[in-house]
């Protein structure tokens, strides 16, 4: 069997050459003369007295391009780190206080009250004592003072009450206070609640108030 000639090379080398760049219709002649040399002929009819075989060809109408390397895909950005928390500010120390000293509070109003006629007085908390009955001398019909029938009469009076000065409070309440622990003494059963109750209301004003320190007015 006889090998391709060189031409026959050439023309294989063009062909695919072209088939990278173009692409049509080609008819390749096939030609064997009478030596038995073949020969590939691009659009040309073998001559007379050669065998010819034509082959119809398609060729790429455009370059073949190698392909694109493919782009990787994006890596996501990393995730950006959370800034440091920002520390709050350091608030200033508290200054000390000092603890002031508390000012004793001043003694309830005290009332100094006389009865009808200004004879007695007394100390009274509210202003407005109870009025009293004040006995009247009885005359029978002969005009005589003598009440030989058993008959009483009186008439109610209102003692007169004036509040005593701020200054002198203390004074008072220290008087009331005394008189207070003098009919706890007594132990008469008939007032021993009522004085029991008052001297323990005035001992309290007398240890709770500016009273309690002799030198505070």
């Amino acid at each position: 069997m006889k090998h391709p000639s060189l031409p026959l090379l050439v023309l294989l080398i063009l062909l695919t050459g072209q088939t990278s760049r173009a692409q049509q219709s080609v008819i390749i002649y096939r030609c064997v003369d009478a030596a038995g040399i073949v020969t590939l002929q691009n659009g040309k009819p073998c001559s007379k007295g050669q065998q010819q075989q034509a082959r119809r060809m398609e060729i790429p109408a455009a370059p073949l391009s190698p392909p694109m390397p493919e782009t990787p895909p994006a890596q996501p950005a990393p995730a950006a780190e959370p800034a440091p928390a920002t520390q709050p500010p350091a608030l200033p120390a508290p200054e000390p206080v000092m603890a002031s000293k508390r000012e004793p509070l001043p003694p309830p109003p005290l009332y100094r009250c006389r009865t009808w006629g200004g004879k007695n007085s007394y100390l009274n908390e509210d202003g407005h004592p109870p009025k009293r009955c004040e006995p009247l001398q009885v005359q029978g019909i002969d005009g005589s003072t003598v009440n030989t029938g058993g008959i009483e009469a009186c008439q109610m009076r209102e003692d007169h009450c004036d509040r005593i000065p701020d200054e002198e409070l203390c004074t008072a309440w220290n008087e009331y206070n005394r008189q207070a622990e003098s009919m706890v003494r007594l132990e008469n059963p008939d007032i021993a609640a009522k004085a029991n109750a008052l001297y323990r209301r005035t001992q309290q004003v007398m240890n709770t108030t500016r009273c309690a320190n002799p030198e505070t007015p």
